[in-house]
């Protein structure tokens, strides 16, 4: 199982690995073993004007989120993670989107897999402040429309999370630059 790992991980071409065993609980756990397990919450958040708020970070663009602090629930998580990051103030989660995964490595090399737990907010039109402590560089309110109208690099999981929004017309109008 970790040569298949590192295959992907050292891989830019291949985003996928199908693999078959007779017992798949037992791949599961074997897969589970090489990683750490982080539950974040994150959010999608949306003003009055049909904007959303992204993020831009380490090169790609991105929505608030983060780790899960000890007795806190995933929508505080969500909100104040939202706040840190963006400076937004006043705002309303109105429904759970999704849950996404992904795995990377932590700064001394450790194999993470994170699970996000994605909600969509909604919020007045407000000034945004970029933590740049978290190496946020901007902070910025855009139509679906704007967002896909040219490539940037973004995650996988955060397309998927926009595709909750209905912009399979949108994006199939653009190509985006996956990285």
């Amino acid at each position: 199982m970790l040569d298949y790992i590192s295959i992907l991980e050292k891989s830019i071409k291949s985003e996928k690995l199908i693999i078959h065993f007779e017992d798949f609980e037992k791949l599961k756990a074997d897969f589970k073993s090489h990683f750490s397990e982080i539950e974040a919450g994150g959010g999608l958040v949306k003003n009055e004007k049909n904007e959303y708020l992204f993020i831009y970070r380490r090169g790609s663009w991105d929505l608030p989120k983060g780790k899960i602090e000890a007795n806190e629930t995933k929508k505080e998580a969500t909100i104040r993670e939202v706040m840190e990051e963006t400076g937004m103030k006043k705002m309303t989660i109105t429904q759970k989107l999704m849950v996404t995964r992904h795995t990377y490595r932590s700064n001394v090399g450790k194999r993470i897999i994170k699970k996000s737990h994605w909600y969509l907010i909604e919020a007045k039109k407000q000034a945004l402040i970029p933590q740049q402590n978290e190496d946020i560089e901007r902070a910025e309110w855009m139509t679906l429309e704007r967002f896909f109208s040219k490539k940037r690099e973004v995650y996988p999981n955060i397309l998927e999370v926009l595709h909750t929004q209905d912009t399979q017309e949108i994006v199939s109008k653009v190509q985006i630059k996956i990285k």
